[in-house]
């Protein structure tokens, strides 16, 4: 019997042929051949970040696992007992995380208290997340320094104290101003201190300020009860090495005694839009259809005035100014290509076009980020149109927000959508809202 002849094709079951799928990598067709036969666009290049590969996305996932698994490798071993001396819960966390480098720290940290923030106990708090050179107190997301009056229990040691530079206690309604003062003075080298949303902060923790944290460069007061007189001071006593100064609610009487001079090492600055506006300058009389104050004209010999502002805050780069009530009339030109984010919002009475046209005209090539607020009533078509201009040639802008009270100005926003999601900013925006509070949201 002739044996069979076996097909050298079917040696083996475990080996089959696999098909190459045709792609730019491994024809040899040209590109320009490649192109002209492809019906995909090319006109646009992603900007999605690669995947992180090697080391990086190791420790990436182990920070992430660390997140996740927090509450059980907190839990592990301490059925027993709930104290914080270390024999009991944390034991095991409290050992592995004494070997993780600081700056691998703080992602942790981030997401503990983002997602477990609601465990946390003033305690574990102050003996395992103050990571230095930073104290990180969001009482958003940690009910318990939301919830306490007293923040002694979070002091540093004093062996530690000298280490920390960077104080952020936010949203803390309910710690006194003497509770906060008294963690300030026992943090002697701050540099950076945010309180804001600290609504009982006052005099004794600027007073304290002024004393001790004498390397002060960033501060964020917006939110507190912060006057006119202490910002005077802190300007008067930092206003050399100030770089970030950030009030939001103080009522200005004396602009011109609070601000005496320039400031040309602040680059972020944030004050209220109504800050010409004090009681006793403002007016009864009021525009058309809001309870918005109209604004005054601006006295020539005043030393601070907005068209003043580039001169006494040479080097801004972000700019704050919330609630903006100005003239039409007026211009603001800071030097070209300075300014990287200006806002002008939320709320507050609608800005005149010409004072956004010379606020964002020759800021087109720094210009990423753009909060306008509230648009004026009546736009004439000129004006409209250099708007649009000068929006379009902002090519590196990420995020854009515009807020609107009433239905005027329609084909101006439909333009502003048309830059946004067809325009120069398709490639680089990242948040895009527009808010129309009265009959549209989308975001």
């Amino acid at each position: 019997m002739p044996v069979k002849r076996q097909h050298q094709g079917s040696t083996s079951t475990s080996r089959k042929k696999t098909k190459v799928v045709k792609s730019v990598w491994n024809s040899t067709d040209d590109w320009t051949t490649l192109v002209a036969d492809s019906s995909l666009s090319t006109s646009s290049i992603s900007t999605r970040r690669p995947r992180p590969r090697g080391l990086q996305t190791l420790v990436i996932c182990c920070q992430e696992a660390a997140i996740r698994s927090f509450k059980i490798l907190w839990e592990a071993r301490g059925s027993s007992s709930t104290g914080t001396d270390g024999r009991g819960m944390g034991r095991e966390w409290r050992e592995k995380w004494q070997f993780v480098p600081d700056h691998l720290k703080y992602r942790v940290r981030d997401g503990v208290f983002s997602r477990w923030g609601h465990l946390l106990t003033i305690a574990m708090i102050h003996d395992v997340f103050l990571v230095p050179p930073e104290i990180y107190l969001p009482a958003g997301e940690l009910p318990a320094i939301a919830e306490t009056k007293h923040l002694k229990p979070l002091f540093p040691s004093e062996e530690t104290r000298n280490w920390y530079t960077s104080l952020v206690l936010t949203h803390a309604a309910k710690p006194s101003d003497v509770s906060v003062a008294g963690l300030i003075h026992h943090l002697p080298e701050l540099q950076t201190i945010n309180l804001k949303g600290c609504s009982l902060v006052e005099t004794k923790t600027v007073e304290t300020i002024l004393k001790r944290s004498v390397k002060l460069r960033k501060i964020n007061l917006k939110g507190t009860k912060v006057g006119e007189r202490h910002v005077k001071a802190l300007l008067e006593t930092f206003g050399d090495q100030m770089e970030t100064f950030k009030v939001d609610k103080v009522i200005f009487n004396n602009p011109n005694e609070t601000f005496p001079s320039s400031y040309p090492s602040i680059t972020h600055l944030c004050l209220p839009g109504a800050i010409l506006h004090g009681p006793h300058t403002s007016t009864a009389r009021f525009l058309g259809r809001t309870n918005y104050p109209k604004p005054r004209p601006i006295h020539p010999e005043s030393h601070f005035t907005f068209p003043r502002l580039p001169i006494l805050f040479p080097n801004i780069t972000h700019l704050y100014l919330s609630g903006l009530l100005i003239p039409p009339n007026i211009e603001m030109i800071f030097p070209p290509n300075q300014l990287q984010k200006l806002v002008l919002g939320p709320n507050g009475p609608p800005v005149p076009i010409p004072v956004l046209v010379s606020l964002l005209k020759n800021q087109e090539q720094s210009l990423r980020s753009i909060h306008l607020g509230n648009l004026a009533w009546v736009i004439r078509k000129d004006e409209e149109d250099q708007l649009i201009g000068v929006l379009d040639k902002c090519r590196k802008m990420k995020n854009f927000e515009i807020e609107k009270e009433h239905d005027v100005g329609l084909e101006l926003l439909s333009v502003i959508l048309a830059i946004v999601f067809f325009g120069s900013w398709r490639g680089s925006l990242k948040v895009s809202q527009v808010i129309y509070l009265h009959f549209l949201s989308v975001s």
